[in-house]
């Protein structure tokens, strides 16, 4: 099997999602793995597709004409699919913080400079109802090689955490 890795951005209007799905379905091709979230007023894809040759080089031409059709943008990239990495160990962060300038970049250089591969991210900006406090809430799928000690790694998380005055967990990703 052949895969493609798709990106679409476009209007947030709820046709969108299904106008994409049913391209890909038509085009006897299978969703492995998608996001969808709305980023202000756009609405925002991400889709791992999985098909023969045929079929994704069809996919391909459609998504071209579903980007005239419903004024979305699509990035397209041939993909090798999901790899097994058994030497990682898989673990969830979350952070929240008060909303500074520097606070993503922070936690992304945390966890590369120890060659932490991260493999999920998501933050989301919020007013605390009480008080309108701005707020960061960031969520993490990082995977910790095997000769990282996690327990050190542990240690220096929570102390940049506590530097900076942010709350976290670091946990195995369980089942």
């Amino acid at each position: 099997m052949n895969f493609l890795a798709v990106a679409v951005l476009g209007e947030d209007r709820p046709e969108t999602v299904e106008a994409l799905t049913r391209t890909v379905q038509d085009c006897k091709c299978d969703i492995l793995d998608s996001r969808m979230t709305l980023l202000g007023d756009v609405t925002s894809m991400l889709l791992l597709v999985q098909g023969n040759w045929n079929t994704l080089a069809r996919l391909e031409t459609q998504l071209q004409k579903l980007e005239r059709s419903h004024k979305l943008r699509c990035l397209i990239r041939r993909s090798h699919g999901f790899r097994e990495h058994p030497d990682f160990r898989p673990y969830a962060a979350e952070i929240t913080a008060l909303e500074r300038p520097c606070v993503i970049l922070r936690i992304i250089d945390f966890f590369n400079s120890r060659e932490v591969r991260i493999d999920d991210f998501a933050s989301r900006s919020y007013r605390v109802a009480h008080t309108a406090t701005p707020m960061l809430a960031v969520n993490l799928v990082v995977s910790i090689p095997e000769q990282v000690h996690v327990g050190m790694l542990r240690d220096e998380f929570f102390d940049i955490c506590d530097e900076h005055d942010w709350d976290a967990l670091l946990e195995p990703v369980k089942g």
